[in-house]
């Protein structure tokens, strides 16, 4: 008998944990922007910075933050060393209420620092099912505007984890009937986890990383970006991506064509080998997945997706510049189809 989605979120009593991570809008020098969304475990948070003008990931945060202040060294990880180098240090000190803090980001030469403030924007929330190697996080947004998203968002966790918690029952399944399956068992997972890449005036845009351990050499990783407009009295409804660009053929190729570019400078190598030469049906299907950035629309593509495993995942950032006069004029980045 098949099992349901809602019957499995039911048994599997999820607990909700309060504070597991925050989300800050980050202002360095009174003009510089990033969000932060970072995650305690084990004493330290760690987290990843998105930094509005460049819209590109890699940059990870990590430390610590207590009554005594907050000290989180910043660094860049790049495919090209497969290392992350260290670019700066924010330190200073949270209110007590968590909800803002000052202090200095600086350089990691030490030549350069420049004032910073910190806006909390979010709650990052934790679902955990009995089974401790499935969980979903969420954020939950602190502003009364967000309230529909924050229940929009609320019921997609708990979609997550049901789904998660059946992806491990079918293996555990599987491995019931297996010779040395019971012993992998204990090592099975599924998780996703959900930071916030952007607030802009009417739009919100996630990204959630899907992680499932079923057996083998090492688990699987999927990008699954989420996009949401936000309307009046917060209203809220998920964005497709031709619902901000105007479809037609030509669009298609336009954006194809722009993708394929970015990934060819990144050096995607099933792009560089000429085994994927275009995306035009993907985009015609709405079957890649993207996030709505200050800076443009960024495209993502998990492991295996345009390159081998160990090169991990890519990200196609397209400024909104090259994509002006595609935007469709009743969606919400039409004010982006006039070129800077």
């Amino acid at each position: 008998m098949r099992t349901s989605l809602a019957l499995l979120s039911a048994l599997c009593l999820p607990v909700l944990a309060q504070a597991e991570g925050e989300v800050y809008r980050v202002v360095i020098d009174g003009h510089i922007q990033a969000i932060a969304s970072l995650r305690l475990n084990e004493g330290m948070y760690h987290g990843q910075i998105y930094y509005d003008a460049s819209g590109a990931d890699g940059l990870e945060l990590a430390g610590t933050a207590g009554k005594d202040g907050f000290e989180w060294k910043e660094s860049l990880w790049t495919r090209a060393d497969n290392d992350s180098k260290p670019t700066g240090t924010f330190s200073g000190k949270l209110a007590a209420d968590g909800k803002t803090g000052t202090g200095t980001w600086k350089s990691a030469d030490g030549k350069k620092t420049l004032p910073l403030a910190l806006t909390r924007l979010a709650h990052i929330e934790t679902l955990v099912s009995p089974d401790s190697n499935i969980w979903v996080d969420f954020p939950k947004f602190d502003d009364p505007r967000y309230a529909k998203l924050n229940g929009l968002l609320a019921g997609e966790a708990q979609q997550n984890l049901a789904q998660n918690l059946k992806s491990v029952q079918d293996v555990r399944t599987e491995l019931q009937s297996a010779p040395g399956g019971s012993a992998a068992q204990d090592r099975l997972s599924a998780t996703t986890s959900c930071d916030v890449e952007s607030v802009l005036p009417n739009t919100v845009s996630l990204l959630c990383t899907a992680y499932e351990y079923s057996g083998g050499a090492h688990g699987n990783t999927g990008l699954d970006a989420r996009d949401y407009v936000i309307g009046e009295g917060g209203a809220v409804r998920p964005l497709k991506l031709w619902d901000v660009l105007q479809k037609s053929p030509a669009h298609i190729n336009k954006l194809s064509g722009l993708i394929v570019t970015e990934l060819k400078r990144q050096k995607a190598s099933s792009v560089v080998d000429g085994g994927i030469k275009d995306f035009t049906k993907e985009l015609d299907k709405d079957e890649l997945s993207f996030s709505i950035l200050p800076v443009g629309l960024a495209f993502h593509f998990s492991p295996y997706a345009v390159a081998s495993y160990a090169e991990g995942h890519f990200r196609a950032v397209i400024p909104h510049r090259a994509l002006a006069g595609l935007y469709r004029q009743d969606g919400p980045l039409a004010s982006r189809n006039a070129k800077p």
